[in-house]
């Protein structure tokens, strides 16, 4: 807890709400993290990017940009990296898109590139976090409590998904 530093970062107000949830890159060189802008209305942010930086805060690249009041009225979250550091896993929470308050894990390249969902939409997957191996990714399902809360996991491809464990009755599980 010593020799915090605060890292640089051009999110500047009116418009910018700040920075949060940032992960590390497996070597410890970059991180990304979600980036809010306003006005808020209703609880949600007017849009949430997903940045890259170097550690040092310096070399931000904007990978995903996405406007939550707008038509496309979705949300990036809790973006982790995978173990070779060449892709992301994030949770894309529908805010206003339908179907409304559905999530799902996607995956892409480190640059942004190659975004591709992994996990069915009746899922409302979240929390996503790679094996050690990087050959499948661990989530809970009901993301925003729509049901019991359930571990799976999927390959990157979005193939071999599996239940891990199944709930009983009024219980939960968390990631």
């Amino acid at each position: 807890g010593s020799s915090e530093t605060r890292l640089p970062t051009t999110c500047s107000a009116p418009t910018c709400l700040g920075d949060s949830a940032p992960a590390w890159s497996p070597d410890a060189n970059r991180l990304v993290f979600e980036r809010a802008f306003g006005p808020i209305v209703k609880d949600t942010a007017a849009g949430l990017d997903l940045v890259t930086a170097n550690a040092d805060g310096s070399n931000e690249q904007v990978i995903l940009h996405y406007r939550s009041l707008e038509e496309q009225g979705q949300e990036p979250h809790d973006a982790q990296w995978s173990p070779d550091g060449t892709r992301i896993a994030v949770n894309i929470l529908n805010v206003k898109a339908k179907p409304r308050n559905a999530s799902a894990i996607y995956v892409l390249e480190a640059d942004g590139s190659g975004l591709h969902r992994v996990t069915p939409i009746r899922l409302n997957a979240g929390n996503p976090d790679w094996s050690p191996d990087g050959k499948r990714i661990v989530f809970n399902s009901s993301y925003e409590g729509q049901a019991a809360v359930e571990i799976y996991t999927v390959r990157p491809d979005g193939r071999g998904l599996k239940r891990v464990r199944k709930e009983p009755k009024d219980s939960f599980s968390f990631e």
